[in-house]
């Protein structure tokens, strides 16, 4: 089974536990790259914290979603370059993407994709290359 396969077989129960696991990951990041609270004014400026991060995660995991349907598909690319043009109107740099790995990693063995793990990380590794080559930095 392909790479994209794994990970399309294993999204499935990801997904449908979106909110959850959107919250999961950002979780992470922030515990990561704490700097990268700085990117989400919503969340800074909010009164209920709780329900916008539960809006960010939803809009996160609704476009992972898309992500991972076009897997293995031409049109992935066109999705990851509009994505990238998003993100650079927060400040989203080459390097900062770059920078997502350890998030990413550890984010797929806390929402349990054990069996699929590898293929994540592998597809992860296209998605980030595709990814910056559309945002400014080297």
């Amino acid at each position: 089974m392909s790479d994209a396969a794994k990970v399309k077989e294993s999204w499935g129960p990801i997904y449908a536990n979106k909110t959850a696991n959107g919250v999961a990951f950002f979780n992470l990041l922030f515990d990561k790259k704490p700097g990268s609270k700085n990117f989400f004014k919503r969340l800074a400026d909010s009164s209920d914290k709780t329900a916008t991060m539960n809006y960010l995660a939803d809009q996160m995991m609704t476009e992972m979603n898309k992500l991972v349907g076009l897997l293995g598909s031409a049109g992935l690319d066109a999705e990851l370059e509009k994505l990238a043009k998003d993100h650079i109107k927060y400040g989203i740099t080459h390097d900062y993407f770059q920078g997502l790995d350890p998030v990413f990693t550890e984010w797929t063995k806390q929402v349990g994709c054990p069996g699929a793990a590898a293929a994540w990380i592998a597809i992860w590794s296209v998605i980030e290359k595709a990814f910056v080559a559309h945002l400014p930095g080297p």
